[in-house]
């Protein structure tokens, strides 16, 4: 099998003496390897895609969620699959990550190593998303809308403090966009006509569990069950809803009482208010505005 290692350079300028282990573990134990170093903003879409155009079966990545998103991005071509139902490997690179998490990743380099040379991978659903404009992308993890996806482009935009302290940025883009996101009037219309409205705080589209640095929102979530599980969070206030963050991230049994849960094979979601221009996050990368439709891509990707 024709393997293809795609490296984020964030992990390669930190993490320099880590890489270089990384490399030289999978080319010890894994034949017929490629080595690329994504370099800017969508790069790993594109070398994922010509990876696969050029007859390579497996992808491997050494990265974050955000780079995971762009290789399964890669992974189709006007709304098509490229070269039929690729291979994904997850090596870590010492940040969990909320797709890792539900993937159950291995923590270790040779464990992780060892269950991509055990090839033995699970199929794993993806999630799609279009917009109003007609434009698609695709999601391995969660794609949420309201103060979550603010809360991740606050993050975004505060990269430096996350190198400095993952902890503290997290607190502080929780407590800004906690404060100032306003609830929106939610539309949602499932798959066969129910129409649901709320106030709310915000929407997860998950197809796995967790996600914005460790919310377990989403616990019954199967990134192999067809469905897509949709929670809706509404309304709470801004301090309600800032406590019930904080609880559930440090303890998982926490309940959220203020929540309502939807599993369908596509949804499509609007916000009531024309003034207001809700932002969309897909695997913490930005993917738009509502209004939106999201939906399940079964069975797209063998996980290793």
């Amino acid at each position: 099998m024709k393997h293809h290692l795609i490296m984020s350079s964030v992990f390669c300028n930190k993490e320099d003496v880590h890489a270089r282990e990384v490399i030289q573990e999978v080319n010890q134990r894994l034949s017929n390897v490629t080595v690329s170093e994504s370099e800017r903003p969508g790069h790993a879409e594109q070398i994922s895609r010509d990876a696969l155009r050029s007859g390579v079966e497996s992808i491997l990545v050494a990265a974050g969620d955000a780079t995971i998103n762009e290789v399964v991005n890669g992974f189709f071509e006007d709304n098509q699959p490229v070269g039929g139902m690729p291979y994904l490997g997850i090596i870590p690179t010492g940040d969990p990550g909320d797709f890792k998490r539900t993937a159950g990743t291995p923590g270790r380099l040779t464990d992780a190593i060892s269950r991509i040379c055990s090839n033995e991978p699970k199929a794993i659903d993806l999630g799609k998303i279009t917009t109003a404009d007609g434009k698609t992308r695709y999601f391995a993890n969660v794609a949420s809308t309201g103060v979550t996806a603010a809360m991740e482009k606050t993050t975004r935009r505060t990269r430096w403090l996350s190198e400095i302290d993952g902890d503290l940025a997290f607190n502080w883009s929780v407590v800004k966009n906690s404060l100032l996101h306003k609830r929106f009037p939610l539309k949602i219309t499932v798959a066969g006509g129910t129409t649901l409205t709320w106030d709310a705080n915000c929407v997860a589209i998950c197809n796995g569990q967790s996600f914005g640095g460790g919310i377990k929102l989403a616990r019954d979530a199967d990134m192999s069950d067809g469905f897509l599980d949709i929670i809706v969070v509404h309304d709470y206030t801004k301090v309600e809803f800032l406590k019930g963050v904080n609880q559930i991230r440090e303890d998982e049994s926490a309940g959220f009482e203020g929540i309502s849960s939807i599993r369908a094979t596509s949804v499509e979601i609007s916000c009531e208010d024309p003034k207001r221009k809700i932002l969309i996050d897909a695997d913490n990368s930005f993917a738009g505005r509502l209004p939106a439709k999201f939906e399940i891509v079964p069975n797209a990707v063998n996980l290793f």
